[in-house]
This record gives structure tokens, sequence and C-alpha cells, in this order.
């Protein structure tokens, strides 16, 4: 149900103006996913019931920013795991990785954006941005916001390497947005007599994908086409 509504959202938003990025904040606590078995057992999937992986795979989510906020200090191989997870189950969407700054040092979290811009393999590309949470708290120990945006722009660890962002970075592209192939279908299937919505109702129609399930308010979607 979830995902039926996520599904009719991004429908909706699309079918009135195309080019809106549909974004999710999204879970990763702990234990991480490092493969699709364990995927099904973390609590994004079994807790909260937030398919995420499932959404970006069915083109129903455009920017995925999976939450990862975790302490450099303790909890390092966890944030490594979601970062390398997330990178490759994108499903050719976005991907801005959300950092914990409120947890952790400036120092520590260059370090975990310099992890989420490294490219693993040529499977596994940099994130296309990250999301540090939260404005009002950038880094722990009362350092100020001034300070921490000064971090991001100077030579920082490790070794004083270069600024993590030198210059303005500029939104990456969409292809998939303006794509003219791409397009969607959807409505609500109703009961002919009284005109109720129809719960678990199947339509079926051509091609990939061609049987759908409407959800609990009769209301059914599919994106007939993904870049």
């Amino acid at each position: 149900q979830v995902t039926g509504l996520v599904r009719r959202l991004y429908l909706a938003v699309s079918a009135l103006k195309p080019r809106v990025t549909v974004s999710a904040a999204t879970i990763t606590w702990t234990p991480a996913a490092t493969h699709f078995p364990s995927w099904l057992k973390t609590a994004a999937w079994a807790d909260v019931l937030q398919d995420w992986r499932g959404w970006l795979a069915e083109g129903i989510l455009d920017l995925n920013v999976p939450m990862a906020y975790f302490r450099h200090e303790t909890h390092a191989a966890e944030f490594a795991q979601w970062s390398r997870f997330a990178k490759q189950n994108r499903f050719q969407r976005h991907l801005a990785l959300g950092l914990g700054g409120y947890l952790n040092s400036s120092s520590n979290t260059i370090i975990q954006i310099r992890g989420a811009r490294a490219v693993v393999s040529p499977t596994i590309p940099a994130a296309d941005g990250v999301v540090v949470y939260s404005y009002a708290a950038p880094a722990k120990d009362g350092e100020s916001r001034a300070a921490f945006i000064q971090a991001l722009t100077r030579p920082s660890p490790p070794s004083a390497a270069a600024p993590v962002f030198a210059q303005a970075v500029p939104p990456p592209e969409r292809p998939w947005k303006t794509d003219p192939a791409r397009c969607g279908l959807g409505g609500v299937i109703t009961d002919a007599r009284t005109g109720q919505p129809i719960a678990g109702a199947q339509l079926e129609a051509r091609g990939p994908g061609a049987l759908l399930t409407a959800d609990a308010n009769g209301a059914y979607g599919r994106m007939l086409s993904n870049a």
C-alpha cells in the first residue's frame, strides 16, 4: 500500500508538471544491506514498509536520499555499506546520500562526503550529491554553520586534500524526465453498480508488466518506459 501511494503520487506529479523531481528521504538503519537477500531483512523493508529500492527500479522515484546518519567514530562500516548498496541500486536515477552532520565533527562529515563521492568501481559510480542534516546543527559540539561551510571549501583531511566543494556544482541532468517515449498509465477501478473503488482488482494491459493490481483505493498505475 505504501508503494501504491508512491506510485499514485509520482504519476499525478508527472502528469501535472513532468519536469518536477520527486524525491524521498529513505531509511537506512542497522543492519545495513549488502545485497538483495539482506535488503529484505532491513528495517526499511521489514519494519517501516519502505521499498525504496523497488521504487527506483520501477521508475517512480527520481531522487533517493538515504538518511545514512551514522557516527563516523563508531559506525563507519555501516555508512560505507549503505553507501555502496545505494550506489549499486539506483537504477539510473539520482542518489544524494544523507549525512548526519549533527552527529559528527566537520572533519568526519567531510570524510563521509568524500566516501559518497568516490567511484567504487565502473559499476558503482559516485553518488550524485549529498544532503547534510541538519541546517540548524550541521556539526556536533556547537560548531557554527559558517565554520562548517568554510570547512567544505578549504583543504581538509586526509592529508589536507583539495576542498570537497572547490566550486559550485551544477545539478545533474535527468534524461528520463525529458524522454518523449516515457509515459505512465493510471486510473481507478470502480464497481459499475455502486461506483465504489475495488481494492485488489486486477487490470491486464499489453506490454511488459501488463498485470496491474489496484490498491486499497482502487487505484492502479505503472510507468511504461524507463530511461
